[in-house]
């Protein structure tokens, strides 16, 4: 099944990519205070959330009420590589890319400790920099969900080529989506969790409608399709439970309340919990982006990434108009995200056409 290219307005193009990077922010922003907590302590420290709050966990200690953490940092230098790779002259080469990103990566780990980094993140980064191979067996492999959390921009930046007929050279989003999450992450479950945030945030450009069985049935195949890709790439490990098998629970959970939803699906750093659930919350509230990024924050466990994830898919789909009013004001660092995610679009309308 192809993606629909009905939205060639470009207002709305630029509604739809401020609302994935904004969207990330303030479901980060909104799940930072509780990240790591139960819900029983969530409900202890604040009651239920419904707006940005101080930090209260230990992940994020010092944080004010506003701030985001790795989730959007790690997001935001990844937009920064694409277009700084965008403007070379070797943009075609995936290697470029890589390295944009990687040198953007180490750059945001220097400057933001305090954000909360993964621990896979910082020993591969760290690794690299060393000029050693964080999976020569050295550290554990971990299916975190590091690589998800950053590339629902990805799949919007891989469609923008495709919206405005725009020549990317010798690869395709499958092939940038892994190279990005294999700069730190080599569980299959890791890269095919991004692979499917990446996709989905580009369905949700288009206007799919998730919540129809054909549809949600397209996502389902997609995952059992990345899976089989990725196990096919050097040093890749695969593990168990598969996403696809967890993936498959969404549908008759999506009438649940959002407490069951993440009794269910669980709400834990690795990918193939976390990434469902959000997924899960994007759906159930695929227009109403109050409801779904309050669903993740609220619901204990990797609440600024299960809320950052919903926020970039959601956010894609109702826009940057979608978003109510008084978490841009209050969101740090809200105008520089906007502008940045006006710098991507403009610079994929200044390449090349394609033929």
């Amino acid at each position: 099944m192809a993606k629909n290219a009905e939205k060639d307005n470009l207002v709305g193009i630029r509604d739809s990519v401020r609302g994935c990077l904004v969207g990330i922010a303030v479901g980060d922003a909104l799940g930072m205070p509780s990240e790591g907590m139960t819900r029983q302590d969530i409900l202890k420290n604040f009651g239920r959330i419904i707006g940005f709050c101080d930090s209260q966990s230990r992940f994020s200690r010092g944080l004010a009420k506003g701030q985001w953490t790795d989730d959007t940092k790690l997001t935001i230098a990844t937009v920064g590589g694409l277009i700084e790779s965008v403007k070379s002259n070797a943009f075609g080469n995936l290697y470029v890319v890589g390295l944009a990103m990687f040198v953007n990566y180490i750059q945001a780990l220097e400057e933001h400790q305090k954000r909360g980094f993964g621990k896979t993140t910082r020993e591969s980064l760290t690794a690299r920099m060393e000029g050693n191979n964080p999976f020569d067996g050295r550290f554990p492999t971990r299916p975190g969900n590091g690589c998800a959390m950053k590339s629902a921009i990805l799949g919007i930046f891989s469609d923008l080529g495709a919206l405005f007929n725009k020549d990317f050279g010798e690869y395709d989003e499958e092939e940038l989506v892994i190279m990005v999450s294999m700069l730190t992450h080599n569980d299959s479950r890791s890269v095919v969790g991004a692979m499917l945030q990446a996709h989905i945030a580009g369905l949700f450009l288009f206007g799919w409608d998730l919540r129809n069985e054909d549809n949600f049935s397209w996502i389902y195949e997609q995952a059992k399709y990345y899976e089989d890709l990725v196990i096919k790439i050097p040093y890749v490990k695969d593990g168990t439970p598969k996403i696809s098998e967890i993936l498959a629970k969404i549908p008759p959970l999506l009438g649940a309340t959002d407490e069951l939803i993440a009794d269910v699906l669980k709400t834990g750093g690795a990918v193939y919990e976390s990434f469902p659930t959000a997924l899960a919350y994007a759906i159930k509230y695929q227009d109403d982006f109050r409801s779904a990024v309050l669903a993740g924050a609220n619901a204990g466990g990797d609440t600024d990434t299960i809320a950052a994830m919903t926020g970039a898919l959601v956010g894609t789909r109702v826009g940057l108009s979608g978003i109510p009013d008084e978490w841009k004001r209050e969101l740090e660092d809200y105008e520089n995200i906007v502008s940045l995610a006006d710098k991507l679009v403009d610079a994929v309308r200044d390449l090349p056409d394609g033929e």
